[in-house]
């Protein structure tokens, strides 16, 4: 499963480094290393040397999304990864994308997709 998500997260690196500066290449590289873990945009911007408000415009300006956005986005698009597998819960597969706490996933999840988890898992 850590396979699976390393994987895609590699994938997305590659896409990413095409159209982006080095700043948020840097700051996608950061995301993609510990989006499972908790990470915030202090964080991130204190790992690359650079201020908050610096790195959050800059990071908003290319990607549309802000850091908060884009850490969710990550953990949901793995999510459906392991969704697909139809190996392991909607619990386990919150827990292995990063979240605490189910509702919080159940909440980014609609946000990305527009359907709870479950209706989405129901679709497969």
């Amino acid at each position: 499963m850590i396979q699976i998500i390393e994987e895609y997260t590699s994938l997305i690196n590659q896409y990413s480094f095409n159209v982006h500066s080095k700043l948020v290449n840097q700051a996608i590289a950061s995301i993609n290393k510990h989006s499972r873990e908790s990470i915030s945009l202090k964080d991130i911007a204190d790992e690359l040397y650079v201020s908050s408000a610096h790195l959050s415009r800059k990071f908003k300006a290319e990607t549309n999304m802000t850091i908060t956005e884009y850490i969710h986005k990550i953990r949901i698009d793995s999510a459906i990864e392991l969704l697909k597998l139809k190996r392991y819960s909607l619990l386990e597969i919150s827990e292995m994308v990063g979240y605490i706490n189910y509702s919080h996933f159940n909440k980014w999840f609609k946000t990305f997709t527009n359907m709870s988890p479950k209706q989405f898992q129901l679709t497969l």
